[in-house]
């Protein structure tokens, strides 16, 4: 192939709508990975490289891959990267055809399972992989055929009337955390401690008869004062509510 007939694609801005080393940072950082102001100081440095002709892609590859690197890969595979595709596809809106081994996630995302079932047959039921062998066991010993497994009818034959009655509503799952909300339930205890030695530290100089002469002074840890047990209030609700989530699901 000469110079002439090689033609470069770039996705960036053209199929995907933005930059996707961009898009990876942002991803990262909206769901608590990734520190904002840390990672774009860094990004933006290796874009003026880049620009410049100056870029070592071996060191940003490991800029870029470090968070994945964190992780073995039995943790990568099976805990992080699973719950974030999780929340992915349970935020998608469209829809999305999809093959997996993994039977919990399966039952996890989807809203309908397609089975292979022999002699060309490709049966539909509501729910995942658990719906199917639950519908799938019923079907059978009723000895109906599932939805698109009938074998086709000959044309002489009348149309069999269509069944309009709707399946029944699958049972609510309960609600499993985001990996957000992991990162985010992780640190409050953390950040209610925080906040308690605080108020602590401004009771302790409310105290102080010293500390009382300077009256603007005293307004503004009463303030604050009131600021922080709203704040307290806030976080500690926000804690349990993330413990009944993780406690449920």
């Amino acid at each position: 192939m000469s110079a002439a007939d090689l033609a470069l694609f770039d996705l960036d801005n053209t199929l995907l709508a933005g930059d996707s080393d961009y898009e990876w940072g942002q991803f990262l950082i909206d769901r608590g990975v990734l520190d904002r102001d840390a990672y774009e100081v860094r990004n933006t440095a290796f874009f003026e490289q880049y620009k410049a002709g100056t870029l070592d892609i071996h060191a940003y590859l490991q800029f870029a891959l470090e968070p994945l690197a964190r992780h073995t890969p039995e943790e990568a595979d099976c805990d992080v990267m699973l719950d974030l595709l999780e929340e992915l596809l349970l935020e998608f809106s469209g829809t999305l055809l999809v093959v997996s081994h993994d039977r919990a996630f399966l039952d996890n995302v989807v809203t309908s399972t397609l089975v292979f079932e022999g002699n060309g047959r490709v049966g539909e039921y509501v729910g995942g992989y658990a719906d199917w062998v639950r519908q799938r066991a019923a079907v059978s010993a009723a000895g109906i055929p599932s939805n698109r497994a009938a074998a086709p009818a000959s044309a002489s034959a009348p149309a069999p009337a269509k069944d309009t009655a709707k399946p029944a509503a699958k049972p609510a799952k309960p609600r499993r955390l985001t990996f957000k909300e992991k990162t985010e339930l992780a640190a409050l205890p953390d950040a209610i401690d925080a906040l308690e030695r605080e108020r602590g530290e401004l009771f302790a100089r409310l105290a102080d008869p010293t500390f009382l002469r300077d009256g603007a002074a005293v307004i503004g840890v009463r303030a604050r004062l009131t600021a922080l047990e709203a704040e307290l209030t806030a976080t500690t609700a926000r804690w349990e509510a993330l413990e009944l989530i993780a406690a449920e699901g």
